[in-house]
């Protein structure tokens, strides 16, 4: 009787944490109820940790996506927990369909909006990364947002992303990283961070402020490098977990040098 009602609960739809479904799991006959549980189990968590890692959640943070509470923030993570369970699970051998019982699709958040117009110059741009690193692809959303680069140290769990913007209108680079500074600190619990410094970065005029806070209930850090071009203004953001920060903290000032192509 126990594996008979495990196997209807396969059956049916599979809930994240109670309050939204993920899919519905069709049972396989080769496999008893408990290894069909364990499965279900196991894809749940990896879906749940998927929208909910540090290296997400302080990528979003920097496009300023993941605020807590709104509807977009909401539907993002609900759809990529479905893709993630979705892929687990087919991977285990199982048919998955949606909950309301249309053939399978990826799961796709909220519409993003049109991409921006292209910043002139911005597609020279290139990070040539230390070992650890590795680029990954822009989603629709950073693009439209206007990152150019994005990439992740998976060991460190830092990471950096690079958005340029127009020069033009900008007259007063510290000036405009306070401005960006107010932002992040906004969106941090126990927000500190330190006064905007001037520097140059190979050879450019350049400003940078690290910020730190708690996110999301992370405990992060992001330093925040402006780099000043003819054309852009280059913003390189790399964060990390505060702990991570403070030992790796020469190696995320380092990530702004090695950004090319600014015009």
């Amino acid at each position: 009787m126990y594996g008979k009602v495990l196997m209807v609960l396969l059956a049916s739809a599979v809930t994240a944490c109670g309050t939204f479904t993920l899919g519905n799991v069709r049972p396989q006959a080769s496999k008893n109820a408990d290894q069909q549980q364990l499965d279900t189990l196991t894809c749940k968590d990896q879906a749940n940790l998927a929208a909910n890692t540090a290296g997400r959640q302080t990528g979003d943070f920097l496009l300023g996506l993941t605020i807590v509470g709104t509807p977009f923030a909401i539907e993002r993570e609900k759809a990529k927990e479905r893709e993630v369970f979705t892929e687990c699970m087919q991977k285990l051998g199982y048919v998955v369909t949606p909950a309301d019982g249309s053939a399978p699709a990826p799961a796709t958040a909220a519409t993003a909006p049109a991409p921006p117009p292209p910043v002139p110059g911005a597609n020279q741009l290139a990070l040539a990364l230390p070992d650890g690193f590795v680029t990954l692809p822009l989603t629709d959303t950073m693009k439209s947002q206007g990152a150019a680069l994005y990439a992740l140290n998976r060991t460190l769990e830092a990471g950096v992303m690079v958005f340029p913007v127009r020069h033009e209108g900008i007259t007063d680079l510290a000036v405009f990283a306070q401005t960006k500074r107010a932002n992040q600190a906004d969106r941090l619990k126990d927000a500190t961070f330190t006064e905007v410094i001037h520097l140059q970065v190979g050879g450019r005029n350049a400003v940078r402020y690290t910020a730190s806070g708690i996110y999301n209930n992370f405990k992060l850090t992001y330093v925040t490098t402006l780099i000043e071009g003819h054309d852009l203004i280059v913003i390189v953001n790399a964060w990390a977990g505060t702990t991570n920060a403070q030992q790796h903290m020469t190696l995320l000032e380092g990530l702004a040098d090695i950004v090319s192509g600014i015009s």
